[in-house]
């Protein structure tokens, strides 16, 4: 980040805090059962009316990761003026890119108002777009979720799809026996995106979160009630966790870890993942490696400590 940046100040109102996150994964089973081997609790699949299928790892939090691929090209409609399409832009950042985040989230209270934030703030805005679909509990009962999301973007980082989404039959969606993980995981502390420039995408992550940006070795963090968002160089990420980003990736902005809490680290049979999965050490984190869990690096820290 340049020395001299000018970092851009938060109007007033409550931050937006982290909803979910978005991985792309070639095969949803496969990647499910990635994540089950790890520890993690995961929902039943489900299938989008626009052609594409999801499985989640819900946490107590209120936050969760929703591992996503297409499951009906045909149904997948094509992005046009003021239209934003999330099974295109999905589609499109697994055939380019390969497996991985693909989208950062952010907890709406209010599409409308996010869609008229966003405008005042320069950020780009599209159509409203809201859907419907079923989800299955862990008592095998299906019921009825919707959501209304709110796309935006950032012209510095075409790969980093950003929207705010609303859930309007909370009750239906989120269930504690799919919040119970047997690693203990608690929740999305925070997501790191791989950039050349933090400064460039200041503004606009300044926009999206409600955040004050703050400065850390390498970047900038958007601190949020709800999980933060950090921007780091590709050295830096090397520096922090022993991660070296490709040559053709590293100049170009994308999703590259998830954190996760948990109140201690597990060393139990269920936890024993540690040391079944190749890792790094950083300190008091732990780190699963982009190529160990579908392209997301997950970076497991114990609740409480600030690791950014």
């Amino acid at each position: 980040m340049a020395a001299d940046a000018a970092l851009p100040a938060r109007t007033d109102g409550p931050t937006r805090g982290i909803d979910h996150i978005v991985q792309v994964v070639t095969d949803l089973e496969e990647a499910a059962a990635c994540y089950r081997a790890l520890g993690f609790t995961t929902t039943p699949p489900a299938r989008h009316p626009f052609g594409t299928g999801n499985i989640l790892v819900q946490f107590a939090n209120r936050s969760f990761l929703e591992l996503l691929t297409v499951v009906d090209p045909a149904a997948i409609e094509e992005p046009g003026p003021g239209r934003f399409s999330f099974a295109a832009f999905n589609r499109d950042a697994l055939a380019s890119h390969g497996e991985g985040g693909a989208m950062v989230v952010v907890r709406s209270n209010d599409a409308a108002a996010d869609r008229a934030a966003f405008a005042a703030a320069g950020l780009p805005v599209f159509e409203p777009f809201g859907f419907e679909r079923t989800a299955t509990g862990p008592d095998g009962v299906a019921r009825k979720v919707a959501f209304s999301l709110t796309f935006t973007g950032d012209p510095e980082a075409p790969d980093v799809g950003i929207f705010a989404c609303q859930s309007h039959y909370p009750e239906n969606f989120w269930k504690p026996d799919f919040q119970r993980h047997d690693n203990g995981a608690h929740g999305i502390a925070g997501i790191v995106i791989s950039t050349p420039r933090p400064d460039a995408s200041a503004a606009v992550w300044a926009a999206v979160t409600g955040a004050i940006p703050r400065p850390v070795a390498g970047g900038l963090s958007f601190d949020t009630a709800d999980g933060d968002v950090t921007l780091l160089t590709p050295e830096s990420i090397r520096e922090r966790w022993g991660i070296s980003i490709p040559a053709d990736r590293s100049i170009r902005p994308h999703i590259i870890a998830m954190r996760i809490a948990m109140p201690e680290f597990h060393h139990t049979s269920a936890g024993i993942w540690f040391e079944k999965i190749e890792h790094g050490n950083a300190g008091a984190v732990r780190i699963v490696p982009p190529g160990r869990a579908h392209g997301l690096m997950l970076i497991i820290e114990t609740m409480g400590s600030r690791v950014l």
